[in-house]
């Protein structure tokens, strides 16, 4: 079970990180990400240091999905570090 911990607290770890070194290459590559950017009269906008790009909408949903899977993946990357850290205890 302990090995079963580890491999899923690195699994998650590995694919955070590089979500998330996708993620900030995708910013600067749009222009701006879709929690910093604003829907207006149907019109779609990426943001990024007040700076507002027009973008499609499914380029803006694109944007606004990979952010929530970003936050979600260190979520579970963290609660797998502690159960890792918890079958580590308990085995000791």
């Amino acid at each position: 079970m302990k090995l079963r911990a580890i491999a899923t607290d690195r699994l998650f770890r590995i694919a955070a990180i590089a979500n998330f070194a996708a993620f900030v290459i995708g910013t600067f590559w749009l222009g701006g990400d879709a929690l910093n950017g604003a829907v207006r009269g149907g019109h779609y906008f990426l943001g990024m240091h007040r700076h507002f790009r027009q973008v499609s909408h499914a380029t803006w949903l694109y944007s606004l999905l990979h952010e929530i899977s970003v936050f979600a993946l260190f979520v579970l990357a963290f609660a797998a570090r502690q159960d890792a850290r918890e079958q580590e205890r308990r085995r000791d």
